[in-house]
């Protein structure tokens, strides 16, 4: 069984408190959790959190929420704050701002990771069907060999395709991971990589360091809430 780890951070810059905004008259995080809840092979479900107004929110609502470091850099170090405390070898980092998460997501992903030895990490991509996605630098983008290990993460449009005779296909990345436990023990031990300093992905940093991040396809569609506009665009397609 795993543990599932949802850090929610009050102070994005982007959208400053997004963990408590409400979406039809519950705060996002709860969503978030409520939907993990629903995982077939999730034993743990925890909120971790560096702001009291989020502790008292998920706590009030009987929520399992435990209250971090606010000098923790990332979600992923946020994560295995509360997992080096707790004996798991399967831990899913399930980022606080996907409120329509699947849970049969969730469960591909622990699936996936125990599907071999050779997998560090796993997460989910979809296909690209939307053009403004392709060119969206908040939609990233994921590129992966033929044994679905991913080579590359971007906020660009990648691959480039110089021949238009072949078949464009992009996959956006799913705001999800699942970690086997040494390799995210690893994974925040190491400093920050080149080229995650320069998309501002912390999965390069794994990519960089040899790391294995093993994909696989879905259809569900995410809708991850970066921006006030994420929010809107949510908001309009359900109502």
């Amino acid at each position: 069984m795993a543990l599932i780890v949802i850090p929610a951070r009050f102070g994005s810059k982007r959208f400053p408190g997004k963990p408590l905004v409400k979406i039809f008259g519950k705060e996002m995080v709860l969503h978030v959790y409520e939907r993990a809840l629903k995982s077939k092979y999730a034993k743990e479900v925890i909120i971790a959190t560096d702001d009291e107004r989020i502790f008292n929110c998920a706590q009030n609502y009987g929520a399992k929420v435990v209250m971090t470091s606010k000098d923790i850099k990332s979600g992923t170090d946020r994560v295995w704050e509360v997992a080096k405390k707790l004996n798991y070898e399967i831990i899913v980092n399930l980022q606080g701002d996907e409120p329509l998460i699947d849970p049969s997501v969730i469960d591909k992903a622990i699936l996936c990771i125990k599907s071999s030895e050779n997998i560090d990490i796993s997460t989910p991509v979809k296909l690209i069907n939307n053009e403004k996605e392709i060119k969206d630098p908040n939609i990233v983008k994921a590129v992966f060999n033929e044994n679905n290990f991913a080579i590359y993460f971007s906020r660009s449009p990648v691959p480039y395709y110089r021949d238009n005779k072949i078949e464009k296909k992009y996959f956006k990345h799913i705001g999800l991971y699942c970690f086997k436990r040494e390799a995210l023990e690893k994974f925040v031990s190491l400093p920050q990589s080149k080229l995650e300093k320069i998309e501002k992905l912390e999965q390069l940093r794994a990519i960089e360091n040899g790391l294995k991040i093993k994909v696989f396809i879905t259809e569900y569609d995410s809708i991850s809430i970066d921006t006030p506009e994420d929010l809107k665009r949510l908001l309009s397609q359900s109502s």
